[in-house]
């Protein structure tokens, strides 16, 4: 099975303000190393808000969502 092109990680960041942007610099960092790129970064966990959001649609609704961010 091939890998994947995209990946979603939530990682529980530090209090230390500094070591956030090391981590957020160092992740950069990897991807590129390893031919990749980081296209976009949201503060919060966009995952669990995506989950809630999905609640408060209609099943349609979902599905065309769903399409439209896999085609």
């Amino acid at each position: 099975m091939p890998s994947p092109l995209t990946i979603t990680l939530v990682i529980r960041q530090p209090k230390d303000p500094r070591a956030c942007q090391l981590m957020l610099e160092q992740m950069t960092y990897v991807a590129r190393l390893y031919g990749g790129s980081v296209t976009s970064t949201e503060q919060g966990d966009a995952i669990a808000m995506r989950l809630l959001l999905a609640d408060q649609i209609s099943a349609p609704e979902l599905r065309h969502s769903k399409e439209l961010n896999n085609g």
